[in-house]
């Protein structure tokens, strides 16, 4: 199973932006590579992270969960892209809860944790679907990731 973020981010820090941008990237491919999961293609989480004060308008409120059986489109880059048994759905972080926090071990705990803590809100939705995916064994990969990265 492929597991992705689609990151979108308002922080005025770009220390912050190019690190969080790392942080996907290493996550995704880390869990990608150890998870076990095969009762779907894979898992895309938009992540969003906005300043408390913009947090309550509507382009920056997560959408709806989404499960796509198949959809073919044209990304930006003029590539055509298929998307098939692809579970979605969105978390936002404020930017001010990071930028309190002093090292990047801190701030991928923190990311983590909303991460891990946004698994109770899509549960319910992943078993009217019928779909089978072990969550604590994802909780599990991204807070060994945590724990054994170097550069986090």
């Amino acid at each position: 199973m492929r597991f992705s973020f689609a990151q979108y981010t308002t922080s005025a820090s770009y220390s912050i932006n190019y690190w969080l941008i790392d942080f996907f990237n290493d996550l995704s491919a880390y869990v990608t590579e150890h998870n076990r999961e095969d009762g779907i293609q894979g898992i895309c989480i938009g992540v969003i992270v906005v300043p408390a004060e913009r947090a309550p308008e509507r382009l920056f409120r997560p959408r709806r969960n989404q499960f796509i059986k198949y959809r073919e489109f044209t990304g930006l880059d003029g590539q055509r892209y298929v998307l098939q048994d692809e579970l979605l759905w969105e978390v936002q972080i404020l930017s001010e809860g990071l930028l309190e926090l002093p090292t990047p071990r801190e701030r991928a705990a923190f990311i983590v944790g909303a991460l891990v803590h946004s698994f109770e809100g899509i549960a319910p939705f992943v078993r009217r679907k019928k779909l089978r995916i072990d969550f604590r064994h994802l909780e599990g990969l991204m807070h060994t990731f945590v724990q054994e990265s170097p550069g986090v």
